[in-house]
């Protein structure tokens, strides 16, 4: 761990729970711009410890971000793009289901 991550991690350390949601809200555009979504989430996933994560706290996490996650991304989308991912969304659970019956 280099020493900008070893800061990082002491000032997170101390912020509230609040600081750090409102530095995220502050960040996260930042971050995105110019990024591939696709090759970034498998690496944050891990960096997170997901790939450790047992079915019950993976089951809960999903319960508890899914719908929350789902509702944003969705009201800022007009009409025919919900339509569209929406149609994306039931196909790949689909594929899921077939994958991890």
């Amino acid at each position: 761990m280099g020493i900008m991550d070893k800061m990082m991690d002491k000032k997170m350390d101390k912020m509230s729970k609040e600081e750090k949601e409102e530095m995220m809200a502050k960040m996260m555009p930042k971050m995105m711009e110019g990024m591939n979504m696709m090759e970034m989430m498998p690496k944050m996933m891990m960096g997170m410890g997901m790939d450790s994560m047992k079915s019950g706290d993976m089951k809960q996490m999903m319960h508890e971000t899914m719908p929350q996650m789902i509702r944003e991304c969705f009201g800022h989308m007009d009409s025919e793009d919900r339509k569209e991912t929406l149609t994306m969304c039931r196909s790949m659970l689909d594929d899921v289901e077939r994958e991890f019956p």
